[in-house]
């Protein structure tokens, strides 16, 4: 048994020396540390963290021009109110609007080149598509008008009834 045994120790021994051998002589081309694989890996990687950055910055970068959107709109919006309580004819545009209109309206000179100098200027405070000739016709009127007085009162709504 003890032959028996050495026998198979001695087997095994030389099975292993022959496998430890095979390994040893079987030549392999080291590979180079900057390979295909790993250029890859680095580019997926810069590039998956280059577009997390700037989502990020992006998203930043929007909540603050939010912010100031919202602040533009609500002064806006407060200035819109407030015209809208003060009325436009009340508002100091509206009643230079209004004083100028009614002396260019109003006061009719007797010279031709005078009143056609008067319908340019009228037009200019008509709106769009509105001509000075559809509002009045002075074609038969010869003469001359003149505002002597002008005394402004606009009613608003129920706060004057």
């Amino acid at each position: 048994m003890k032959l028996l045994d050495a026998l198979k120790q001695g087997l095994r021994n030389h099975a292993d020396r022959g496998r430890k051998k095979v390994l040893k002589d079987e030549r392999r081309l080291k590979s180079s540390r900057f390979n295909g694989r790993v250029a890859f890996s680095f580019v997926f990687w810069v590039v998956l963290l280059g577009v997390i950055f700037l989502t990020f910055l992006s998203w930043s970068r929007t909540g603050f021009l939010n912010e100031k959107v919202n602040g533009y709109q609500d002064k806006a919006a407060a200035q819109i109110a407030s015209l809208n309580e003060v009325g436009f004819a009340n508002s100091p545009a509206g009643e230079d609007y209004s004083r100028q209109f009614i002396d260019t309206y109003i006061n009719v000179p007797d010279d031709e080149k005078q009143r056609e100098r008067r319908s340019k200027a009228l037009q200019s405070f008509l709106a769009e598509g509105l001509e000075v000739g559809q509002l009045e016709n002075l074609s038969a009127f010869k003469g001359k008008r003149v505002l002597k007085n002008k005394e402004m009162e606009i009613l608003l709504g129920a706060k004057n009834l």
